[in-house]
């Protein structure tokens, strides 16, 4: 594995995980990614960048979120599968990720649809174009009646 090369050049290990993140986005293949961004973070917190773990927390963020979707699915939830996808697209906006807010946005309003959860429209705010010095704003779908 990358991260435990061992090795001493760092910038050779680090240029190695982006060519993968790279090939994998191209890919489409979006848990790669994840993985060579987190292989990326732990290069450069070694390399004593602070800045790392701010994308440790949004990788953890995204790999949570994903296990609780497919709980939420396995168990048959719709409100809750709509929470969270509702969750991961405020996440993924939040990262500067719109395409991929988006389709997790789509993919919660097919949920909504049809599992016939009644969704408040304000959990898509995010999705507007928003100042970078404003804070985000994370909405969930309303609670089941």
């Amino acid at each position: 594995m990358l991260e435990f090369g061992g090795g001493t050049d760092f910038v050779g290990q680090l240029a190695a995980a982006a060519a993968i993140e790279r090939d994998a986005a191209a890919l489409g293949a979006t848990g790669l990614v994840m993985n060579a961004r987190l292989v990326q973070a732990d290069l450069r917190y070694g390399g004593r960048d602070l800045d790392a773990v701010a994308a440790v927390v949004r990788i953890h963020q995204w790999a949570i979120a994903r296990q609780a979707l497919e709980l939420a699915t396995a168990i048959g939830d719709v409100w809750l599968q709509a929470a969270v996808l509702t969750n991961m697209s405020c996440n993924e906006s939040d990262a500067g990720e719109p395409q991929r807010a988006v389709e997790a946005a789509e993919k919660m309003m097919a949920v909504a649809a049809t599992g016939g959860v009644t969704l408040n429209l304000l959990t898509l705010s995010h999705l507007s174009t928003r100042p970078s010095h404003q804070p985000p704003t994370h909405r969930q779908a309303d609670p089941p009646r």
